[in-house]
């Protein structure tokens, strides 16, 4: 066997074998000779060094994106034509397909793109190529996706339960004002559950999450350790950045005016009941997402809407009146009752849902607990709904918790777990970080992590990110 058939490098013509596929290269469709290739690759490292430490730790951060260097040329008549082709292919957005014979084909990124004209290369325009792969966005933008998910579930949701209630109370209402005073009664009942969960007061001392530090030195210690995702906006400046810092005065007529507005909706919701008919059931479903959201907007923090939003899916119309043997206009109003509160309690999981889109565990563990939280609720509920035989509301509550599911399980399987530590004696939380970290600065999330009062008095025993 020859040295050219187990190489590829040709012995004789230099355009055939391996030197001759290397002269060929196209960039979205358009071809250049190819003078010279390098491909840089390897791992990502990132080098740990301490102070008065010996060594060091050089922590492996997976693969990195390869880059691939390419200089080459355009010759002939044609080459100031293809010199315009090639910069429309380097000037197009996005990511585009790169076919080499020693790479392969690869989608990729375009770094840089250059051209040169040289006085003693005439008929030839010199070009240098610099790609990088532009690899798939499944992280960050399937985090975002599942999250979208979530939203466009509870919105799908919403409508359903709009016929729902409108094909089940729809008849019912036509029975008189009897009836509809029955479902203007649950109405009002479920908005002023939803005024006392708009006081409550884990929300009310979650407030100090929300508020921006103006000094970048200062902090407000644990008293600022939450999961607050998105922070109430502040002023800003021409250029778009924070300008006046939220303080605590901000932050309460913030959630003075979404208090306000909770009322308004309750009211509209209240009206909305009382006009009740089959083909308003979109308008009820509408009315009642108002008062959950206005409910939601006074809790900067979503571990509060959470937990808030829990309670009131599972809220239930108290009524001595049973059901069974019912008939004539005990019947409709019986029927106005549930399909009314149903809808409310579906109205509210939708937005729990919302809020858990919104929550930011911090930890494995913490994104199973709520992710079984959450999806408990819908399920409770879906159950009711398939004995009801509303076959739209249990589908549409099916495919929110699926959405739920999918999104917590995605963002908790990027995120440290939760590990037991045992120390000598108690220490303060600056050393523990250290040990544990080799970062002091995560002192405020160790102490919030013990849950003590004072972050110079850590236990023995607690549990901790384990990175």
């Amino acid at each position: 066997m020859s040295f050219t058939s187990l190489t590829g490098f040709a012995g004789g013509s230099v355009g055939s074998g391996f030197m001759g596929a290397l002269q060929k290269a196209y960039w979205r469709g358009v071809p250049f000779s190819v003078t010279g290739e390098v491909t840089r690759k390897g791992r990502k490292v990132a080098v740990h060094e301490y102070p008065f430490r010996d060594g060091g730790w050089a922590e492996d951060m997976g693969r990195q994106m390869r880059v691939f260097s390419f200089t080459g040329y355009l010759t002939g008549d044609i080459a100031p034509i293809m010199q315009m082709l090639l910069d429309s292919a380097a000037e197009a957005p996005g990511p585009g397909l790169l076919l080499h014979p020693t790479i392969g084909m690869q989608r990729v990124m375009l770094l840089s793109c250059s051209t040169a004209v040289r006085k003693e290369a005439m008929r030839v325009i010199e070009c240098q190529f610099e790609f990088i792969e532009a690899g798939e966005p499944n992280f960050i933008m399937s985090l975002v996706a599942t999250a979208i998910q979530v939203v466009s579930a509870a919105t799908s949701g919403l409508t359903s339960f709009g016929g729902s209630i409108g094909s089940g109370a729809g008849p019912a209402a036509t029975a008189g004002s009897a009836v509809i005073g029955e479902g203007v009664a649950v109405t009002r009942a479920f908005g002023t559950v939803c005024t006392m969960a708009a006081m409550d007061p884990g929300g009310l001392v979650s407030l100090a999450t929300g508020i921006n530090v103006p000094d970048p030195d200062r902090s407000l210690g644990r008293y600022q350790f939450g999961n607050v995702s998105v922070m109430t906006p502040c002023d800003l400046d021409v250029n778009g950045n924070p300008d006046v810092a939220q303080t605590v005065a901000d932050m309460t007529a913030t959630v003075a005016a979404a208090r306000a507005t909770l009322v308004q909706a309750v009211a509209a919701s209240t009206v909305a009941a009382a006009v009740f008919s089959a083909a308003s059931g979109a308008a009820m479903v509408t009315a009642l997402a108002a008062v959950t959201e206005a409910v939601r907007a006074t809790m900067v923090d979503p571990a509060d809407q959470v937990r808030v939003f829990t309670g009131l899916a599972a809220w239930s119309y108290a009524d001595s009146v049973a059901n069974a043997g019912l008939t004539g206009l005990p019947a409709y109003m019986a029927t106005m009752r549930d399909s009314m509160a149903a809808t409310a309690r579906r109205v509210a999981l939708t937005s729990l849902a919302q809020a858990a889109a919104s929550y930011r565990p911090v930890s494995y563990e913490d994104a199973l607990s709520v992710r079984e939280a959450v999806s408990g609720a819908i399920e409770t509920e879906m159950v009711a709904a398939g004995d009801a035989g509303d076959d739209d509301a249990y589908a549409a509550l099916r495919l929110l918790r699926l959405a739920v599911w999918q999104d917590l399980t995605t963002r908790g399987a990027t995120l440290p777990q939760v590990v037991t530590v045992t120390l000598p004696a108690p220490m303060p939380a600056l050393t523990v970080a250290q040990r544990l970290y080799r970062d002091a600065s995560r002192s405020d999330e160790v102490t919030a992590a013990a849950n003590v009062p004072h972050p110079a008095f850590l236990p023995t025993t607690m549990q901790v990110l384990a990175q």
